[in-house]
């Protein structure tokens, strides 16, 4: 099974039907066949709902992100989670230069709190992270493995 962590800018790609972008995602790593296991954190779930209030998404785009969410796995950020929760500690010390065996080179990285518990979840599913965001990639091979898209460049 492989596993795959989609970041919301991958899934806000799909929604806005830049189709461009969340084809050339889905395409590179096979996500339609069979052993591929696609889940989304919770915090993108509340993100994508966010997104949608704010610009009075109508019935029919709220329509397909309720279509989407409910076709989806969302792994839940639960306080009783404990590979989770060390997870995010261990990449917050790590951003922050504070970790205690990791080093990160260069300046630190301070992460917004939703994009740690994204890539905390990741980490704790042992999944790829699918994004278009950039601030990831201090964690590339040292927690989890990131597949970025940058949306400019897609053809």
């Amino acid at each position: 099974m492989r596993n795959f962590i989609l970041d919301t800018n991958i899934l806000m790609a799909y929604l806005k039907a830049n189709k461009k972008l969340f084809n050339k995602v889905s395409e590179d790593n096979n996500l339609n066949d069979e052993d591929a296991f696609i889940m989304i954190s919770a915090i993108s779930k509340g993100e994508l709902l966010s997104i949608a209030m704010q610009n009075g998404w109508g019935e029919r785009k709220g329509s397909s992100l309720n279509k989407l969410l409910n076709e989806i796995v969302i792994i839940d950020v639960a306080g009783n989670d404990d590979n989770l929760l060390n997870a995010y500690a261990e990449i917050d010390a790590f951003s922050l230069k504070r970790h205690p065996t990791k080093k990160l080179k260069g300046l630190a990285k301070p992460m917004g709190k939703n994009d740690m518990w994204i890539a905390a979840t990741a980490f704790a599913t042992n999944a790829t992270l699918l994004t278009a965001d950039g601030k990831f990639m201090h964690l590339n091979k040292e927690f989890i493995n990131i597949k970025f898209y940058h949306p400019g460049s897609i053809k």
